[in-house]
């Protein structure tokens, strides 16, 4: 009797250290998962350029764009130095649009990450890419 008091106290101490063991996570996964936060930040939101003026010119480099964007959301471009179009810009799922007066249908841009000096590429939904700059005063 008393040999089976023991084992089952033994048994007892037994179980109560194994519940109080804290199980740690493995040094290397910790180590891994805060690195990979600090080496991949969260994309940022896509904005509308601003305002200001900006100079586009088609991959082929056969139409330039001059266009004007103002603070209060409206536009005007030149294309080709031909005549005004004026509209309204807007971001719509994430691109640029250029939503022109009348009944043009609005022409939608992906706009790439800007570069130092402020440049951008812009691909339209139609594939066609253009390279756009700010114009300097």
């Amino acid at each position: 009797m008393r040999t089976t008091v023991s084992i089952l106290a033994i048994a007892a101490l037994s179980l109560s250290l194994a519940a109080c063991k804290k199980s740690e996570p493995a040094p290397e996964a910790t180590v891994a998962a805060s690195e990979a936060a600090v080496a991949a930040p969260a994309p940022a939101a896509p904005t509308l350029p601003p305002a200001g003026d900006y100079e586009s010119t088609s991959a082929d480099g056969k139409t330039k764009t001059v266009t004007t964007i103002n603070a209060d959301g409206t536009y005007s471009e030149r294309v080709n130095g031909g005549l005004p179009v004026a509209g309204v810009i807007k971001l719509v799922d994430g691109k640029t649009c250029f939503d022109p007066s009348g009944k043009v249908e609005a022409t939608c841009y992906t706009d790439g990450p800007v570069a130092a000096d402020g440049s951008f590429t812009s691909t339209s939904d139609k594939g066609e890419t253009e390279t756009v700059r700010p114009v300097k005063k």
